[in-house]
């Protein structure tokens, strides 16, 4: 880890399998950064050793054991985030700390340990109890208390001790709204805790109103008359805005007040924008129009937001909305200016292939892609090289790598700009002007005959840069769209169907695909879209995903993998994947339940992590089938054949989706090779890799019916034997890297005859 990017790290001594809760506070000079930071955590027992136990709902990689993104705010709204840390055993110490991981200007943040789990159990018998609260007095609270009381009391059963004190620990007096009242006796505000009809279950509610410049809040609760009850405090939780100390403008003008972008209501938000001051409104009007993906609008409040105030964070608002539109006009490109002479001669069989990512800093499908592209190139006879984006990988937080390498034969180019402040490069029309300027360097240099850009990160950049490359030096360039990436801007899918953001990417898209002088794409799905989209049939060229035959062979289970993930004489169902919500784990998760009911001996196999991990884990948890899922997190491409070997029935759940209907996975074509059964989706795209009798299919986002094809394949392993040795003779015979390079050498010579 490279301390330089270490913001805050903390050692504390810690108690074995005690709850601890920490606030993390981060902001920065820039714009609202999603995934800005990350907060990591780990343990060592008293012998200094790390102890590798994963806390519930961090997600883990190469580079952290525990670890979770932090959104990071602005110096006028940091973001304020709790998270609990459950020790492991044998834990004597825990190192947290926060780490840089998106480009920030001048970023802050601050770690602090609270002492107030959000759920604590009181048993009244055992003596009083009391809890110190860290909190914002900008919100009202509410705990729910939960009872019981062993011999049906009516009445008085227990006392809820209530104290303020504000940042200088100095005691503050409770807003007569509370209803609760002083005890001379206690030292403390008080309410009683009171059965009302003799029940041994019951709940209450109580509100908490913090009095102004409140930081902390002592909760306690006290026995009454030897109730000998159990009391279990859920919160406190945030309940609605307190307007009542401060005058509405002054309340909102507080840094605290806007603690996360995410307003759990509707009406909470209309509730803020309502009592907000002009230039609050215009923060948050800009917020919710690039939330929409109404472009246009967002400029113009981020415009007059600048002109009411003037300062660094609302000049890079107008800067980051006006250069993405920029970028999504057809008409705009990266400019040269600069000499359109060569060292050499163009060199035919020379390709400049430009790829977004590459192995071995990436194990995805679209890396894997790559690699095998440029490897069955080269293998073939031409002489392929490879330029990355402008500082990839360092943009991952990977510092120690080679500008220039050679990946199986394959040169590699990285165009780094070290680790500067290279903040202007988050304006994307700015990133893109300098990548071309340092690719147009290489080009001269190397004198390609081709320029083959794949789909980038939102689709258009390589794309954008090569068409301007390609009219400078009179070099003809090809497009390879593996997918439509218009959407991919929001999780929301009615966004993604109807703004304007994705209008104005599908308008660049279609421009560029009609400017490349060919389009290559992923399956015939994609292809009858991109026809669809205007682009002329005879421009197209189909190179499939693909196997290394060679490779993704059948291969024995391995003893040692089987033993570590208590494996033996288990029916595994499989599925490694990235774990996005496209992918359907969750779906897979739900049909299992009923599929272990079935098939007592199933265990469900999820190799591969990603943003939906903790919902899947906390899943899992819900259906109870904790010791029947295995999450296996990331494994690197070159153990990978190890896991599919495990796998009895591969499953691929996608969702209805643009991707899924009409981008063919890399995975399935692994386990082909692999011998291994397939059972997915009725996606279009998915459909195509199936046939007739190459596998499975069930109804999408039907747990159902996934549940009942998966319980008869399951039982029938004759069937399953039979398809998938179909399946790998079809994938032998249409479906490798080599036969891929013949298609690509025959397009390349067409290009430059």
């Amino acid at each position: 880890m490279n301390d330089e990017k270490i913001l805050s790290k903390e050692i504390i001594d810690v108690e074995e399998k005690t709850m601890y809760e920490f606030s993390l506070i981060a902001w920065h000079y820039g714009e609202f950064t999603s995934k800005g930071m990350v907060f990591y955590v780990k343990f060592y027992d008293s012998m200094n050793k790390e102890l590798v136990n994963r806390v519930f709902r961090f997600s883990s990689s190469r580079a952290f054991t525990n670890y979770i993104y932090l959104s990071t705010g602005t110096k006028d709204e940091p973001v304020i985030k709790n998270v609990s840390i459950m020790t492991p055993a044998n834990a004597k110490k825990m190192e947290v700390g926060l780490v840089i991981w998106g480009y920030l200007d001048s970023p802050e943040g601050s770690i602090l340990l609270n002492d107030n789990p959000t759920s604590k159990m009181v048993d009244t018998s055992q003596g009083d109890s009391s809890t110190l609260i860290h909190i914002n007095d900008k919100w009202i609270y509410s705990i729910n208390l939960n009872l019981e009381v062993p011999d049906s009391r009516i009445g008085r059963v227990a006392i809820l001790g209530v104290r303020y004190f504000d940042s200088k620990n100095k005691e503050i007096r409770p807003t007569k709204r509370e209803h609760i009242f002083w005890s001379s006796e206690l030292n403390m505000h008080y309410r009683y805790i009171t059965s009302q009809d003799g029940g041994k279950f019951f709940t209450m509610e109580h509100m908490f109103y913090p009095p102004e410049n409140t930081a902390m809040m002592e909760c306690s609760i006290l026995n009454w008359k030897n109730a000998d009850c159990k009391i279990t405090i859920d919160g406190p939780l945030k309940s609605s805005i307190n307007w009542n100390h401060s005058d509405k403008k002054g309340l909102l003008q507080e840094i605290e007040l806007l603690d996360s972008q995410n307003y759990s209501t509707y009406n909470k938000r209309a509730e803020i924008v309502a009592n907000s001051s002009r230039a609050k409104q215009l923060e948050m009007n800009y917020e919710s129009f690039i939330h929409c993906g109404d472009l246009l609008s967002a400029r113009d409040s981020a415009k007059e937001l600048y002109s009411l105030e003037q300062s660094k964070s609302n000049l890079h608002r107008v800067s980051h909305v006006s250069s993405l539109i920029e970028s999504l006009n057809p008409d705009w490109s990266p400019s040269l200016s600069s000499s359109d002479t060569l060292q050499s001669k163009l060199q035919p069989n020379k390709i400049m292939h430009l790829f977004k990512v590459s192995y071995p800093f990436e194990s995805t499908g679209g890396s894997i892609r790559n690699l095998n592209i440029v490897s069955s190139q080269q293998k073939s006879g031409i002489e392929p090289f490879v330029v990355t984006p402008l500082n990839y990988p360092r943009i991952f937080k990977i510092n120690d790598f080679p500008v220039e390498e050679d990946i199986e034969k394959v040169r590699h180019i990285r165009l780094d700009l070290g680790s500067q402040n290279t903040s202007q490069l988050t304006y994307i029309t700015k990133n893109l002007q300098l990548n071309t300027l340092l690719l147009a360097g290489i080009i001269r240099k190397e004198a390609p005959g081709i320029i083959h850009a794949a789909s980038g990160y939102k689709g258009y950049e390589l794309a954008t840069m090569a068409e301007t490359l390609s009219r400078h030096f009179s070099i003809p360039w090809i497009y390879e769209v593996r997918s439509f990436h218009e959407h991919t801007w929001t999780n929301d899918h009615f966004q993604a169907e109807t703004s304007i953001h994705t209008k104005l990417r599908m308008d660049k898209e279609n421009s560029l695909m009609q400017k490349a002088d060919h389009v290559v794409t992923i399956s015939e799905s994609m292809k009858e879209a991109i026809i669809k989209r205007g682009i002329p049939e005879k421009k197209i060229t189909v190179v499939p995903n693909a196997v290394d035959t060679s490779y993704f062979k059948p291969k024995k289970k391995s003893t040692k993998l089987i033993n570590s993930l208590g494996l033996k004489s288990k029916s595994v169902i499989g599925y490694i994947s990235n774990m996005s919500y496209r992918e359907g784990h969750d779906v897979l998760i739900k049909a299992f339940k009923t599929i272990s009911k079935e098939v007592t001996d199933a265990i469900l196999l999820l190799v591969g992590s990603g943003r939906e991990r903790e919902n899947l884990e906390k899943l899992v948890n819900e259906l109870g089938l904790e010791e029947k899922v295995i999450f296996t997190g990331n494994v690197d491409h070159s153990s990978i054949k190890e896991y599919y070997a495990l796998i009895d029935l591969f499953v691929v759940p996608r969702r209805r989706d643009f991707a899924a209907d009409l981008v063919t996975p890399l995975k399935p074509y692994e386990a082909m090779g692999m011998k291994i059964p397939l059972l997915m989706s009725d996606r279009a795209a998915l459909k195509e890799i199936i046939g007739e009798d190459r596998g499975f299919i069930f109804k999408t986002e039907d747990e159902e019916d996934l549940a009942n094809v998966a319980i008869s394949c399951l039982n029938d392993p004759s069937e399953c034997k039979r398809r998938a040795n179909i399946a790998h003779e079809w994938l032998i015979a249409n479906r490798t890297w080599e036969m891929n390079a013949e298609i690509y050498k025959q397009l390349y010579h067409n290009l430059t005859r």
